[in-house]
């Protein structure tokens, strides 16, 4: 695999686990009923703002609370379920 397969793959990712962030906080604000930050037109924190990390993901809306649990764990286990192949064993 050459350098620029290895990027194009990297930004592969970084782009599935942005939306599965995505999914994970308007399932996270459905459960509990707590509203989180938003940009002015609505969408969550996203690429290009001055508070989201360099790679496009979002900033956490918390650490080490019940939103960063809630949102590791929904992205860990919607890249299980939909990236894992099973071995019939």
């Amino acid at each position: 695999m050459t350098l620029i397969h290895i990027r194009t793959a990297t930004k592969t990712v970084i782009k599935i686990i942005k939306q599965y962030e995505r999914e994970a906080y308007q399932a996270y604000e459905s459960v509990s009923g707590k509203k989180l930050k938003r940009n002015e037109d609505g969408s969550f924190q996203s690429q290009g703002k001055d508070n989201d990390n360099e790679d496009g993901s979002f900033q956490s809306q918390g650490k080490d609370n019940d939103v960063d649990a809630f949102i590791h764990a929904y992205v860990s286990a919607a890249v299980a379920q939909d990236y894992t192949v099973l071995n019939g064993t």
